[in-house]
């Protein structure tokens, strides 16, 4: 499943416009061109991956959110030297109801265009990316034999980023 909504929005201020429609130039070129955008994303997140494990079956209790123990790991043989080197029956490789975390991620901008001649205009830009700072855990470690099994070691997103930016169009 994945969910995107965009919006974009022309600001109701300066020339011909709702609010300062009349206003002189100067204010027009500070008030006016103003425009805000914003994307918004929801995802499901990855289906976890299994290889080939000893399972004791039962609930795995899944929290994806819960880096230190994401599910029932007691459910599973971890001991290494009983591990199997080929099963006649495995464990499949993923279930369509387990699953690592999933985007939810709110993009922002923040954009001026201001007319500089006839066919020179400048565009003044602010970019806000991540702008909730919203953490998405990678998946977890699904080795039973690892020390870190069960737990979510790392961040599958960069945090909240901003850019600014200048542009000359003609």
């Amino acid at each position: 499943m994945r969910l995107t909504v965009s919006l974009n929005y022309d600001l109701p201020f300066g020339k011909g416009k709702a609010i300062g429609g009349n206003a002189g130039k100067l204010v027009d070129r500070v008030a006016g061109g103003w425009s805000l955008n914003t994307v918004y994303v929801r995802q499901s997140g990855g289906l976890l991956t299994w290889g080939d494990v000893i399972y004791n079956g039962g609930d795995l209790h899944l929290e994806s959110n819960n880096i230190h123990h994401t599910f029932d790991t007691t459910q599973f043989n971890t001991v290494s030297a009983q591990q199997l080197s080929w099963n006649v029956r495995t464990f499949p490789a993923q279930f369509s109801n387990l699953r690592a975390d999933g985007p939810d991620n709110v993009d922002f901008s923040l954009i001026k265009n201001a007319q500089i001649y006839e066919r020179l205009r400048l565009q003044i830009r602010g970019e806000f990316f991540n702008v909730l700072n919203h953490v998405l855990f990678s998946a977890p470690n699904t080795s039973p034999t690892s020390s870190a099994f069960g737990t979510i070691t790392g961040q599958a997103n960069v945090p909240r980023g901003v850019q600014l930016g200048l542009k000359l169009l003609w």
